[in-house]
């Protein structure tokens, strides 16, 4: 019994060893190689002028005590010298760069990163089809479920036939995915105040050639009213409060602010109520409304009200008071 308990602890002991070894051999414990040094900058597509930090990091034994410095275009990086991170500006448009991580080892040898960058100007143009006054001197901005139109510029670049676009809005991918010569886009709001819209450019080989990213806000639609006169056109102030009558009639109008273009041009339900009773509208446009002055005294409210029926969070609904 003694004799073959010391035989199965030979046998196991053979066994691990055996194994160990050839795992060992596998990984080749102790020369562990994680290769060279890497360099990553941030931005990750920087523009000119912009201010650029570079790092560089490896766990290769190729470079451990190594002394090292920085290059940018043939230039050394002031006070750079064995500093993992650097700081620097990004150069002209279009115009190639070339950033080194140069190390001397203690045995002699030089290992050399390189990283390779072309500065350029990259936009997204975000154009939201919402509503406002044609004297709006402001942008518009998207409401929930609005329509939006946003294309990708990238500065030197004259075709993009070329290129492969990926949008995604948020984590969901836009369209069909990577779309040849697509460096535009057409979507409608998600229901997050804040929309994060991202664009990547790849050459026919996959190679990255440019990213983007945007927050855009989304705003609530929302109703001011203006008097329109026919001899002095609309005013470009809003009714503050209530409007006094001066005269027999007066014009109302009613600017929905952010409203989706679809639904302003037709929308499912729009109406008119004067003391919460429809007011029947003859006006041509459908936004202004000829109110009558009769022989009755006091305040009334006049409100408005417009909306998708199928999205109900595109619309608005507002009201303004008259002093008869």
């Amino acid at each position: 019994m003694r004799i073959l308990s010391i035989f199965c602890l030979l046998f196991f002991s053979f066994l691990t060893t055996t194994v160990f070894a050839q795992f060992d051999d596998m990984v080749g414990v102790g020369e562990i190689d994680f290769g060279k040094p890497e360099i990553t900058i941030k931005p990750s597509f920087p523009e000119p002028g912009e201010t650029v930090t570079a790092n560089v990091s490896s766990y290769a034994q190729m470079v451990k005590g190594s002394n090292f410095i920085w290059i940018l275009d043939g230039i050394e990086v002031p006070n750079s010298k064995n500093k993992n991170s650097v700081t620097f500006t990004a150069g002209e448009d279009n115009v190639a760069q070339k950033l080194s991580a140069v190390f001397q080892t203690p045995d002699g040898r030089q290992v050399v990163a390189d990283f390779d960058f072309l500065p350029r100007y990259l936009d997204i143009i975000i154009e939201p089809q919402t509503h406002v006054p044609s004297f709006y001197l402001g942008r518009p901005l998207p409401s929930v479920g609005s329509l939006v139109n946003a294309t990708f510029l990238i500065s030197g670049v004259e075709s993009y036939s070329d290129l492969l676009f990926t949008w995604r809005m948020g984590r969901e991918v836009v369209s069909e995915g990577a779309v040849r010569g697509m460096n535009y886009v057409s979507f409608e709001t998600s229901l997050d105040p804040n929309i994060i819209l991202t664009v990547e450019a790849r050459d026919t080989n996959g190679e990255m050639v440019a990213s983007e990213i945007v927050s855009i806000p989304s705003a609530e639609p929302f109703i001011k009213f203006y008097e329109s006169n026919a001899l002095l056109g609309l005013a470009n102030k809003p009714v503050n409060g209530a409007l006094t009558m001066l005269g027999n009639i007066a014009t109302l109008r009613s600017e929905p602010y952010y409203l989706d273009s679809r639904t302003y041009n037709e929308p499912d339900l729009l109406e008119w109520k004067v003391d919460g009773v429809l007011y029947p509208n003859q006006n041509q446009n459908p936004y202004e409304v000829t109110l009558e002055k009769n022989s009755a005294t006091g305040r009334s409210q006049l409100n408005f009200h417009v909306r998708d029926l199928s999205q109900l969070l595109q619309g608005a609904r507002g009201g303004v008071g008259i002093n008869l």
